[in-house]
């Protein structure tokens, strides 16, 4: 039927017998094929270099053939699955990442150097028509969609859908003419739609996105920014709060970090009270809170939108008490730092966990419990 060669850069997918591809790919389009190639290329090729390495492979392997092109890592980026007659092969980095939010297209592309794809090959063991692999095409795209939106993948306030350069091929082993129905519904494109969602799922596991990720991730993928960061941009707001200079600053540096990570995992309801607070601000930016007003209020953040200081207001008393409480008004005022340019919702919960999680550092710092460095 088919064979699999993994070297370093490179997978080849061999068919004994030509079949029928239907191709997303740059050598794509509809044709008989004998191999689908995954090829690993430089993260900042131009497009000029894109198309002499596709020669270039056209060349080695003949013309019957697709080429996915990534710049993620050949195979440790790869997931293979074959059961049920199809065999599921799918590459994925998630560096140029897209959300589409009041239907405008939103990437973070231009903040990038590196830029990865997701590539997805289902090949169906069976003589389907050409009506078929459409609705497999279809399949597997909504298997994509689901995987992000249930590993919570979030990128600049909304649901990211996969990245700016996915391409697909569906491949069977003959044409035929009967239409044998294989949309979302049918048994067929069930077995697809979970083959291609626990493939991918496990990519986004290993890649840094696994659903019980720490709320620091989240937060830092809502923003656009990596984890270290995110933590600079929080701990560069609690530095505004420190009372006296002859304190070391980064021994403060140090124990907001310390005492931010205890806090956050020493209890669930604070992480679940941020992503509460992501939500509402993810619903906002689409104009789809529950009622007219309440999109009005968010987007002109009128002082009669009340539930973002509400959110704060919990989380700096769950934090750090009444403390905590008054340096969260504090923050709240001044937005120091980064707090400036958030969004409504996100620039309280960020105020409120700083203010909690210093609270408590000047508490045991006055209290004598640890030194001032």
């Amino acid at each position: 039927m088919f064979r699999i060669l993994v070297e370093n850069g490179t997978i080849v997918v061999e068919f004994r017998e030509p079949v029928t591809a239907l191709s997303s790919t740059l050598d794509g389009g509809f044709k008989k094929i004998n191999k689908i190639i995954f090829q690993q290329v430089p993260a900042e090729c131009r497009k000029e270099d894109i198309f002499k390495i596709l020669r270039k492979i056209h060349e080695e392997h003949g013309e019957n053939i697709v080429t996915f092109l990534t710049a993620a890592r050949i195979p440790n980026d790869v997931m293979i699955t074959f059961r049920d007659n199809v065999l599921c092969v799918v590459s994925a980095g998630f560096t140029n990442l897209f959300t589409i939010q009041n239907g405008e297209v939103i990437s973070r592309l231009e903040k990038l150097r590196a830029q990865s794809t997701i590539n997805v090959l289902v090949f169906v063991n069976e003589e389907l028509s050409i009506q078929d692999m459409v609705d497999i095409l279809t399949c597997i795209v909504l298997a994509k969609v689901s995987a992000f939106i249930d590993h919570d993948v979030i990128l600049c306030g909304g649901y990211a859908y996969g990245t700016t350069s996915d391409a697909y091929v569906v491949a069977v082993r003959e044409i035929c003419k009967e239409f044998k129905f294989s949309g979302p519904y049918t048994g067929r494109g069930r077995s697809i739609i979970k083959i291609v969602y626990e493939t991918l799922s496990k990519l986004l596991d290993q890649q840094g996105f696994r659903r019980d990720r720490d709320i620091i991730v989240r937060l830092g993928q809502f923003l656009c920014v990596d984890e270290q960061n995110m933590l600079k941009i929080l701990e560069d707001v609690a530095l505004s709060s420190i009372p006296d200079y002859s304190i070391d600053v980064n021994r403060v540096r140090e124990l907001f970090r310390k005492y931010l990570l205890r806090l956050l995992h020493s209890d669930p309801n604070i992480q679940l009270l941020i992503r509460a607070g992501m939500e509402l601000e993810r619903l906002g930016n689409v104009n789809a809170l529950p009622t007219p007003e309440a999109n009005r209020y968010y987007s002109s953040d009128s002082v009669a939108f009340l539930v973002d200081e509400i959110l704060g207001i919990a989380l700096a008393l769950v934090l750090g008490g009444t403390y905590g409480l008054f340096e969260y008004y504090r923050l709240d005022r001044e937005k120091p730092g980064m707090l400036g340019k958030l969004p409504p919702v996100l620039d309280d919960l960020v105020a409120a966990l700083v203010a909690g999680v210093m609270s408590r550092v000047w508490t045991d710092l006055n209290a004598g419990l640890v030194d001032t460095g």
